[in-house]
């Protein structure tokens, strides 16, 4: 690792004291792609040149809010999945059921309950859209960073996106070095993980990164679900024969075994009782004995340890730049393959997928930055065929579905920034979509009491959409070390399919943003302070759950859809402060406030459901009013408070103290609202210590992740027969030891 690496190890950290330290303390939340100077030496906070924007700029003088973590910081937090980052990154919540990743930015994001399922916060993998969320996994590792990008996206690049981005930057070969690097980690639940990559030049004008991960641990619930056994790879070839041409060819696999992810009975949580336990089948068979007698309660079944997961992912893309001296010309094509194969128990149902979806996509940009003018102009093309099959099993009710779905985007997008005076700049940006989506199956329902049981039933379907989304904004040097900022924006996310019989489809979503915000620079740049308010208006919002509709024509029965629900408005700020109190010491936190109110939530399901909305209506079409209730995981406070120290030893030697802790007010983390799927608010505070040897040569550390081994809720629901309630925890307390070498 360089010198650059060797000093990210210096300024990462965390720490929690209390309020007073939250006042003066947080970390820049801008997308750092490298620090032209990592400290200065005089304690200076160090200046950050980002390219979130497609164009390298510094993170004080854009006009975005984003948060980034770093590629070490990753590894020392012991991110390893998606799930991970949210104890990093405010007003992110990401939940995971089985291999249905749920992403949240500040209220707004996709409740997946298919495989049919499109994410409102856009995943992007070196610039290449992943559309399919079981495909998340295996990024994370060898990265130079992950940047959150919040609000409305698609004037800039890749795949529309309501909620915001989240963008993975890999690592990348280095002409003329050869680099070899290593992290060993071992911890409780027999946890082993293991990542390495080399840099090998080929040629004064080429070079090969090639990159890998295992991670292994024996499941937190105590039936041994929610364990992991994942192997990742990862290849770049670059050919750079000048400075004004490069190719880079890159390669990722990523395979996912093991029992997977499951949910535990709500009042076991904190005993990560899993729901194949002895004790919580005691409690589930107790439920359905209760409801309907010994003749037909002991006929439901209950989960069992049969749970699995055995999924792979390849991807294989290119990114071409080209400067034309007009522009700098980028071309990104990219075909990923995702393929999912899992048993799990979500809520107590039996639930079973296997899914294989294949990706092609393409962009191509124009971009420049000039003095006074700075501007991106680009197209897009992403077509994707999805073969699939699940099933949810629930007592005596058992749905299978079986679809075939094609879907078709090309959009056309640019965005330009102007400086009308040195110190006054103003952006616009336009982005036009064309989607077609297409769908084939059949639907089968094996009950008694199915309107056709035993047969399985044709549905189908045909969708178009356009839509322009846009973005309008100003910027104002306020002071050489202030910049205030303002703009609206549309973001847009289409509609799609539910697995019945027509009617079968639901409409788009829109997000429309108002942000105002300063970032600013004291005390000759040893203080930052950067504040954000944001108005968000929120239509059409895209919901799945179990309801009724059509499996045969004029036939009723229960299937999972998705439905829109209406409108709702987000409000709040993000505070973000950073304090180098000295050479050696620097605190920080990233504070936010929201305020996510479903003005106009009504949603259908097909029986009476559990739920503390307001319910009118009888089956098969009950209507559940949840309207002016918050949205669902949506605490209206949140952050992270950091510390980190670096203590000189002698000889170049350092050693890191690095102490963190997120924080969370309450939230729902379900559509039922029902106290017991309410998280409370909480703290998961982590702590490492580490020795770097002279040069960073290597490095022994100690790590603890929550501290407090709080169970903390991401996800719940019931199962309606029994009202039995489950829930999906984020991991209980791991520690370990950690290695690390670099030649």
């Amino acid at each position: 690792m360089g010198e650059g690496g060797k000093m990210r190890i210096r300024r990462q950290g965390a720490f929690i004291t209390g309020t007073a330290l939250a006042l003066i303390a947080a970390q820049n939340p801008a997308a750092a792609q490298q620090t032209a100077a990592t400290q200065a030496d005089d304690g200076a906070l160090e200046d950050i040149v980002i390219t979130a924007e497609r164009v390298e700029s510094s993170s004080q003088r854009s006009a975005l809010a984003i948060t980034a973590v770093e590629g070490d910081a990753l590894d020392r937090a012991g991110v390893t999945k998606v799930t991970d980052l949210v104890k990093l990154v405010p007003g992110l919540e990401i939940a995971s059921a089985g291999t249905l990743t749920q992403v949240y930015v500040r209220g707004v994001g996709a409740n997946a309950a298919s495989s049919y399922a499109e994410g409102a916060v856009a995943v992007n993998l070196d610039q290449a859209y992943i559309a399919r969320p079981t495909a998340i996994g295996g990024a994370f590792f060898d990265l130079d960073r992950v940047e959150i990008v919040k609000g409305p996206q698609g004037t800039l690049y890749g795949r529309n996106a309501t909620g915001g981005a989240m963008n993975i930057v890999t690592r990348k070969p280095v002409l003329g070095e050869f680099g070899l690097e290593g992290l060993v980690e071992v911890g409780n639940y027999d946890a082993v993980k293991l990542n390495a990559a080399i840099n090998v030049p080929l040629s004064d004008v080429s070079a090969a990164r090639i990159a890998g991960q295992y991670v292994k641990h024996d499941g937190y619930l105590s039936d041994g679900y929610n364990d992991d056994d994942s192997l990742s790879l990862r290849g770049h070839v670059l050919f750079e024969p000048s400075d004004r041409f490069s190719l880079l060819v890159s390669s990722d696999y990523y395979r996912q075994k093991g029992m997977g992810q499951s949910w535990a009975i709500y009042s076991q949580r904190n005993d990560w009782i899993g729901p194949s336990d002895p004790r919580s089948q005691a409690l589930f068979s107790a439920a359905a004995l209760g409801r309907y007698g010994p003749a037909l309660g002991s006929q439901i079944p209950v989960p069992q340890n049969n749970g699995y997961v055995d999924n792979d992912t390849f991807d294989i893309r290119a990114t071409l730049t080209w400067d034309l001296d007009f522009a700098d010309l980028t071309i990104v094509p990219d075909y990923r393959r995702s393929t999912v194969d899992t048993i799990f128990y979500p809520n107590g149902v039996l639930g079973a997928i296997k899914d294989v979806a294949k990706q092609r996509s393409l962009e191509v940009r124009l971009s420049d930055k000039r003095d006074n003018l700075t501007w991106v102009v680009g197209g897009y093309y992403f077509h994707e065929t999805q073969d699939t099959f699940y099933s949810y099993t629930q007592g005596l009710f058992n749905q299978e579905v079986y679809g075939d779905l094609d879907s078709k985007n090309f959009a056309l997008f640019g965005q330009a920034t102007y400086s009308l005076t040195p110190d006054f700049r103003v952006t616009g940006g336009a982005r036009y979509t064309k989607e077609n989506k297409g769908q084939l199956g059949t639907v089968f329902c094996s009950a008694l009491f199915c309107p056709l049981p035993g047969v399985r039933v044709p549905f189908d379907g045909d969708l178009s959409f356009d839509n322009i989304s846009w973005k309008v904004g100003a910027e104002f040097d306020v002071a050489p070390q202030s910049m205030a900022y303002a703009s609206v924006s549309r973001g847009y996310k289409g509609g799609g399919f539910s697995p019945i019989v027509a009617p079968n489809t639901f409409g788009s979503e829109k997000l429309t943003a108002y942000v105002i915000g300063i970032k600013n620079r004291f005390l000759d740049n040893r203080l930052q302070v950067n504040l954000e308010g944001f108005y968000w208006d929120y239509i059409g919002q895209q919901v799945g759950f179990l309801s009724s509709g059509q499996i045969a024509p004029g036939q009723v029965g229960n299937v999972f859809v998705t439905e829109n629900i209406g409108k709702s408005t987000i409000k709040g700020f993000d505070l973000d402060v950073a304090v180098q109190a000295s050479s050696t010491i620097r605190l920080g936190a990233r504070i936010g406030y929201l305020d996510a109110t479903a003005d106009d939530f009504v949603y259908t399901p097909a029986s009476v459901p559990a739920s503390a909305c307001d319910i009118s209506g009888a089956p098969p079409r009950v209507n559940v009013d949840c309207s002016g209730r918050d949205l669902p995981r949506s605490p209206k406070w949140s952050g992270t408070l950091t510390y980190d120290q670096t203590i000189p030893l002698g000889n170049e030697a350092e050693l890191l103290i690095n102490i963190g802790s997120r924080f969370s007010s309450s939230y729902s983390s379900s559509i039922f609202y029902l106290p017991q799927h309410r998280q409370g608010s909480y703290t998961r505070t982590d702590m490492s210590l580490t020795y770097v040897a002279p040069e960073n040569r290597w490095s022994l550390g100690a790590f603890v992740n929550n501290i407090e081994d709080k169970a903390v809720v991401t996800m719940a629901g019931t199962f309606s027969l029994m009202r039995v309630d489950y829930v999906n925890l984020q991991p209980p307390r791991t520690y370990g030891l950690r290695a690390t070498i670099n030649f």
